[in-house]
């Protein structure tokens, strides 16, 4: 039996919920539970505080104290080990320069110390912090290095743990997180067993928790676990047909809420469309979510060079939604998009276009890999991907990576010579996706879910709410702004740390 490690930065109440579901449920596979919560001397905190300014305790403690609490009497009951600890890091450091030569976003995410991803992680909480696929690095120059500098101190004091993976074993939150990541590099570079907690399903809806084997965002092996998780429950049809209703008009996606039905498009037919992802998120996974366009864009451009040839084809760009919500560089780039012919419509962010009504009309559909390509697969709709995503081992779209493989797609679909077996292969590999989304993971067993004022949910503890209150929320992400942009972006907090400990000495 290993010793469980459980190491918490910070973030939502409902993952630390899920957290303590899984210790409860998991612990008699461990000799020991060691929980550490890393808070105090960061050179760079999290971005998704919750509750982090003095006089916060005057309203309620911090969920990780309540859940600390709570299963230091549940182990003691039960006489076994457990141990919580606030741990407050070293800032002794002297370092070469890792990225004096990086460019651009690309060539920082492919930066390695010690042969783990530190560029991945440090480019991943740049562009979670500006919405933004390719922010411009020279404005955070000062902040990249103090990023850097906080990847090392969490090396630094996991290495002083001296874990060993025939006696430990790592659970960290998602993993995608930078100061997540840091830990998930260490566990992976030290060959220490590693689990991911989080809450199941998808979006916020809180309805179950998950405890993952691999990793949420390793796109093949989380497939894998789709398919797995099939083959263990036979896929309800009708809970797979409320998660694909749930995504449309009147269902649970907040996108689709806004959604109208539009004249023009009910004049429209013989068309495809293509439907955006955003840049940024797909950035921020990982260097295996890749594309042999480069950019997105670049595969639209090439998409319109090709419909504006074809005069009796219609060519719909919808760009997602969300896109609104991203930087004003990002925001940019797609509202240059013109129309270039009669025959190229752009709806953009900012339309409420219905893009389900899109979808069900189409001829055809083209993906950067939106989950939307899954929808298209299960109403059994010719689909073809213009990147690796997320869903493409159990929904074998056909990867068009350039424009001759684009032409010889529309070509069949128009003339009708898609293979009926690889339709019908999508179709199940949407079953598999519906069902994982509405029955992996456990429900709640020791949380209890209710809603508040505004119809959101909280969890409960033993009475507790995990939750903090909305204003504390509120002044908490105040000043976490305020240390952001006064201090870690542009205060290089390195060479204060040296001031300081030349003063001690």
């Amino acid at each position: 039996m290993k010793n469980l490690r459980v190491f918490i930065f910070q973030q939502h109440w409902f993952h630390l919920a899920s957290l303590l579901e899984a210790i409860v449920q998991k612990n008699s596979d461990y000799r020991s539970v060691k929980f550490y919560y890393i808070n105090k001397n960061l050179f760079i905190k999290p971005l998704d505080r919750h509750q982090d300014f003095y006089g916060s305790f005057l309203f309620n403690n911090p969920p990780e104290l309540i859940i600390a609490d709570y299963l230091e009497t549940y182990f003691n009951d039960r006489n076994k080990d457990f141990s919580y600890s606030q741990v407050k890091l070293d800032r002794d450091y002297e370092t070469k320069d890792l990225f004096n030569k990086v460019n651009n976003i690309q060539e920082l995410q492919k930066i390695q110390w010690e042969e783990t991803n530190i560029g991945l992680a440090i480019s991943s909480f740049l562009i979670t912090l500006t919405k933004d696929s390719d922010p411009n690095l020279k404005k955070y120059k000062i902040l990249i290095n103090n990023l850097k500098l906080t990847y090392l101190q969490i090396f630094q004091y996991l290495e002083s743990l001296k874990l060993v993976d025939s006696r430990d074993e790592i659970w960290i939150c998602n993993g995608r997180p930078f100061h997540e990541r840091a830990v998930v590099e260490f566990a992976r570079k030290n060959s220490i067993s590693l689990k991911y907690y989080e809450i199941a399903g998808e979006g916020a809806n809180q309805e179950r928790w998950i405890l993952h084997e691999n990793s949420p965002h390793d796109r093949i092996m989380h497939q894998e676990s789709i398919k797995d998780h099939s083959n263990l429950t036979t896929p309800s049809l009708s809970l797979v047909k409320q998660w694909f209703k749930n995504q449309q008009p009147g269902g649970q996606n907040k996108y689709s809420k806004n959604f109208k039905s539009n004249t023009k498009l009910d004049s429209l037919d013989n068309y495809f469309v293509y439907f955006s992802s955003s840049d940024d998120e797909v950035s921020a996974i990982s260097l295996d979510w890749s594309s042999a366009w480069a950019k997105q864009l670049n595969a639209v451009n090439a998409l319109i060079s090709y419909f504006v040839t074809k005069p009796n084809l219609t060519l719909i760009i919808r760009v997602h939604p969300n896109q609104k919500n991203k930087s004003r560089n990002d925001k940019k780039k797609w509202k240059k998009l013109k129309n270039y012919s009669r025959n190229v419509i752009i709806f953009n962010y900012d339309s409420n276009i219905d893009s389900y009504k899109l979808l069900s009309r189409a001829k055809g559909i083209f993906t950067y890999g939106s989950t939307i390509g899954v929808e298209a697969a299960y109403l059994r709709k010719p689909s073809a991907l213009l990147a690796n995503s997320r869903w493409d081992a159990i929904i074998p779209h056909e990867y068009l990576k350039n424009e001759v493989e684009i032409a010889n797609w529309v070509n069949r679909v128009n003339e009708k010579v898609l293979d009926d077996i690889h339709i019908e292969d999508c179709y199940l590999g949407s079953l598999m996706w519906g069902n994982y989304m509405m029955t992996a993971g456990n429900n709640w067993s020791n949380i209890e879910i209710k809603k508040d004022f505004r119809n959101m949910n909280v969890g409960y503890l033993a009475g507790k709410a995990l939750k903090p209150p909305f204003f504390v929320i509120a002044i908490t992400r105040f000043f976490r702004f305020v240390r952001l942009y006064l201090f870690e972006r542009r205060i290089n907090l390195s060479k204060m740390s040296d001031l300081s400990s030349g003063r001690d000495k």
